[in-house]
């Protein structure tokens, strides 16, 4: 169990995770049974964690994971990635269903309230929804893709769900300006920039 599971929330944890999404991908390699990856950013987590301290931030992400697993009801596979990102595996399920599936996670964040220390904090949700395709290589282009989408959502005014899609000028931007990030990097490490 403690290998398969994240040790605060108890929900998978993200080695497992990519388990479950290899043998998805797999089976709609082979059988075409379609599946949906959600890759979930929190929002105004940071915001608790400095100011009331990581116990607080703990009890947050505890409550948070109760309050996903009752939206996503037996509907899907829920994981923490890491910090307070999460990611849901929906086999089974593609499209117009996923997306049901992605507004209810919104919405049942949007009415959370976390208290503490007789202070009430409100807690949002960024969604990138990524569907698995036959066209998907490998596990790291999948999550790539999904967070791609999940940053789109942050930059559109958060709280939102964005559908990954190739032909989608935000993430081909959102991309390019990735890939600067490594030319420029490299360029440092190899003292490439000249006056």
């Amino acid at each position: 169990y403690m290998a398969t599971h994240d040790p605060l929330t108890g929900v998978l944890n993200r080695s497992e995770f990519e388990k479950k999404l290899y043998k998805a991908l797999t089976k709609l390699k082979q059988h075409e049974l379609p599946s949906t990856m959600l890759y979930l950013d929190l929002e105004r987590f940071k915001l608790i964690n400095d100011t009331s301290g990581h116990i607080a931030g703990d009890t947050l992400l505890r409550q948070i994971s109760d309050q996903l697993k009752s939206a996503i009801n037996d509907q899907g596979i829920l994981a923490r990635l890491g910090g307070d990102e999460f990611a849901v595996l929906l086999r089974g399920i593609n499209g117009n269903e996923a997306f049901v599936i992605a507004y209810r996670i919104i919405e049942a964040v949007k009415e959370f309230r976390f208290l503490w220390e007789e202070r009430i904090f409100t807690v949002g949700v960024s969604i990138g929804m990524k569907e698995l395709s036959v066209d998907d290589n490998s596990l790291t282009q999948i999550f790539t893709r999904a967070d791609a989408a999940c940053y789109i959502a942050k930059e559109k005014g958060r709280n939102r769900i964005h559908i990954y899609s190739d032909e989608d000028s935000d993430v081909q931007h959102h991309q390019s300006q990735m890939e600067w990030i490594t030319v420029i990097n490299n360029a440092l490490d190899n003292d490439q920039f000249v006056l």
